[in-house]
Order: structure tokens, then C-alpha cells, then sequence
């Protein structure tokens, strides 16, 4: 993303399959960016066509600002 965050969300809103990685691309770019909501958002929806991507996420550092969250730890939250 080479600090470019803003650009890799718009390429990644063109991409014609929205599946679980480019979910989850997003939602490390919004995590750069500091937008929580977009970022949880996207999480959430990486994971609901994945499950994988909740044990990932739980300690991707990109997402380390949020690993107090209560929301972010809903989302994660592994059964």
C-alpha cells in the first residue's frame, strides 16, 4: 500500500469479487487511516465469508490499535 491507503480502497472497490481478502485488505487500509468504523466494518465482513480471518486478525499488528476495543474483540472473538 506504500502509505497510500486512500488509493488501495479505491482499487479495491473495483475489484469485481468481493470476497473475503478484499475485505480484509480494506479493512487494514481503514485501520491506517485511523477510521474505526470502516475498518470494523469490513473486518467483519472478511470474517463472516471466511472464518479464518478471525484468527488472523486477532494478531495482525495493523489492527493492534484496536485489540482493546470492545467491538474489535466481539468480531474476533474465537468459539
Amino acid at each position: 500500500m506504500n502509505d497510500q491507503a486512500g488509493t488501495a480502497i479505491r482499487t479495491l472497490d473495483c475489484c469485481l469479487d468481493q470476497n473475503a481478502e478484499v475485505n480484509y485488505l480494506r479493512a487494514v487500509c481503514y485501520a491506517r487511516q485511523g477510521d474505526k468504523t470502516n475498518c470494523l466494518k469490513n473486518l467483519k465482513a472478511s470474517i463472516d465469508d471466511n472464518y479464518d480471518y478471525k484468527k488472523k486478525a486477532a494478531v495482525d499488528t495493523e489492527f493492534k490499535e484496536y485489540w482493546d476495543d470492545e467491538e474489535f474483540k466481539l468480531i474476533i472473538k474465537l468459539w
